[in-house]
């Protein structure tokens, strides 16, 4: 998104049938009530959040998808080195805490799959039987909160988070996302259906060049590092900077 409305800023794209208006939200309940309420017509948004409002009837529609793979899964490392094997790894994350961005994410599923791997009963506390228990979180918090709590084993989430924990030296990776589900969904775009039908050639025009900002990405990675940090960090409070990013 910070990329389209670079590339919009500097004319290298020109919508002519909307104004592109970002309003930028840290964590993910907010995006999820301003999508259900019709404060925003459009949100970028964790698939399953949007599949959860609209089995209640909110309309929307999801309309493309943002991205794929692009989230890791990473280890504490307050607890020093471990040996990285299946008995090992189960040892390490048995009766600890491990984070998650949101219960409806695809993070939720792709944990779930790691852990039971390892042969752990993953869950939240208070369930049944279970010995390593999720816990929500904001994203950017993460690798802060579980460098100072050796109660947490570690998180999934979708970069850059993981890359800064590991630049910090108080994560490691682990597992890429792609390797437990290749090509998984993750976040999504997702319309109300008022706007598709009151203004179909805005919506139309929005996906084509939101597609155009992908493809921007992908063929100038350098640059498309430096708008990310600008439009992620852009007070510098977060410590991204375009290597992690990139």
């Amino acid at each position: 998104m910070g990329v389209l409305q670079h590339l919009i800023s500097k004319k290298k794209l020109t919508p002519k049938h909307f104004e592109l208006d970002i309003h930028r939200m840290l964590l993910w309940n907010p995006i999820q009530k301003s999508l259900e309420d019709g404060d925003v017509d459009v949100a970028l948004i964790l698939a399953p959040i949007v599949m959860d409002l609209f089995s209640h009837d909110v309309p929307i529609k999801i309309v493309l998808l943002a991205h794929k793979n692009g989230s890791i899964c990473v280890r504490n490392k307050a607890f020093g080195d471990i040996d990285l094997d299946q008995e090992s790894l189960k040892n390490f994350f048995h009766n600890k805490l491990f984070y998650l961005p949101h219960t409806l994410s695809v993070h939720r599923i792709l944990a779930d799959i790691y852990l039971r791997e390892l042969g752990l009963n993953p869950g939240y506390a208070g369930q049944d039987d279970v010995n390593i228990c999720f816990e929500v979180i904001p994203p950017i918090m993460m690798p802060d909160f579980q460098s100072q709590d050796k109660n947490v084993a570690g998180f999934m989430v979708a970069e850059p988070i993981g890359a800064k924990a590991i630049a910090l030296n108080v994560g490691e990776e682990l597992i890429l996302s792609g390797q437990l589900w290749n090509d998984h969904p993750c976040c999504v775009v997702a319309m109300r259906d008022e706007f598709i039908a009151n203004h179909p050639d805005a919506a139309r025009e929005f996906i084509h060049l939101f597609i155009q900002a992908g493809k921007y990405v992908e063929n100038n990675k350098k640059e498309a590092a430096r708008i990310a940090v600008a439009y992620l960090d852009p007070d510098r409070n977060l410590g991204y900077s375009e290597t992690i990013l990139q």
